[in-house]
């Protein structure tokens, strides 16, 4: 598919040290971009020589302001670093910023490209993408009110577009295109230990006090422990998979049956070809001698009685105010994963 200029931007530091997927970051936008500009903060482990090493990547070595100890400011101000960088050599075109534990799937590529396209045609200046944030393990999602739905991602470089605050937006958009392409957040799957050490380091980077940091830990790990979730099962990008192999996470085994109390035509011609089941029923089959379990029966649109018999504690959408429903498809991936059924 065509686009228009598009390029990366994004920064890292200590990626080895605090366990972020940088490199699969990296290794899922290579194919869709033509350039990848990245601000490499001064660390303590081999970041930078490894960066410096991957295909269509730029370096921009940079020393990390340990003064801006309010509002996470240092992460916007990398970020506008390497935004810098990237209009000193294309001032036309798009940008497409990425954290480092943030990865687009290679089945997004194609929605994406298609909006990308819509929106550079009709005069948009920024797009938003969907977020998937994964929570503790692979086959979890967080949906609770405090997690983003989605966020600015890709912009116009020929605009006055910053990032501010922490990185997680940008200033002086003002016509915005909301795109149904999902980023697969990992920033809280990762080693138990660099996830404690990067939590504790990063935290003063919003507070000023060194001595507030052990009670925000504390506080943090009570709620962490509350956190509301959904299970899935469904894919993950390409990149991300030996990183996955090395956890002690497994898709469950191909089920023998299950009946979708939803219709065929509603999905793509291959989404059913995905659903890990021997046998797929679906709501307009003509069932006769074939009986199901509770949990062989996934109520996608369920009548009144048939909610009432399998409920189901997948919501439609996020719980944050902003949030939209899922996209059909992916909904149906949540209530697959919560009988226990993998979609890859």
């Amino acid at each position: 598919m065509t686009r228009p200029p598009l390029y990366a931007f994004t920064f890292i530091r200590n990626g080895i040290k605090f366990d972020y997927p940088f490199l699969e970051c990296y290794e899922n936008l290579a194919p869709l971009v033509d350039c990848i500009y990245v601000a490499v903060g001064q660390g303590e482990d081999q970041t930078l020589d490894l960066v410096s090493r991957f295909p269509k990547v730029k370096v921009i070595p940079t020393v990390w302001d340990d003064q801006l100890r309010a509002g996470g400011l240092v992460f916007s101000s990398q970020v506008n670093i390497a935004l810098k960088a990237l209009r000193a050599d294309h001032p036309k075109g798009w940008g497409f910023y990425l954290n480092a534990d943030e990865v687009l799937a290679e089945w997004e590529y194609e929605t994406l490209l298609k909006d990308l396209n819509y929106a550079d045609q009709n005069g948009y200046d920024a797009i938003s993408l969907r977020f998937i944030h994964f929570w503790k393990r692979y086959d979890q999602i967080a949906i609770a009110k405090r997690w983003y739905p989605d966020e600015l991602r890709l912009i116009r470089l020929e605009t006055p577009i910053v990032s501010f605050g922490d990185s997680q937006s940008f200033l002086n958009v003002t016509k915005p295109y909301f795109s149904n392409a999902n980023v697969y957040h990992y920033g809280h799957v990762r080693n138990e230990e660099s996830f404690e050490q990067k939590n504790r380091y990063f935290h003063r980077f919003w507070h000023a006090k060194d001595s507030e940091i052990d009670g925000l830990m504390q506080k943090g790990k009570v709620k962490d422990a509350k956190e509301l979730t959904v299970r899935y099962l469904g894919p993950h990008p390409q990149s991300m998979l030996k990183r996955i192999q090395k956890t002690n996470f497994s898709y469950p085994q191909e089920t023998d049956q299950a009946l979708i109390l939803g219709y065929k035509d509603e999905f793509s011609p291959d989404f059913s070809h995905k659903i890990r089941v021997k046998k797929i029923y679906w709501k307009d089959d003509r069932l006769k001698g074939v009986s199901f379990k509770k949990n062989e029966i996934v109520p996608l649109h369920p009548n009144w009685f048939e909610a009432l018999q399998y409920r189901s504690h997948v919501p439609k959408k996020m719980y944050s105010q902003r949030a939209v429903p899922w996209t059909k498809e992916f909904y149906a991936v949540l209530k697959l994963s919560e009988k226990g059924i993998a979609f890859y």
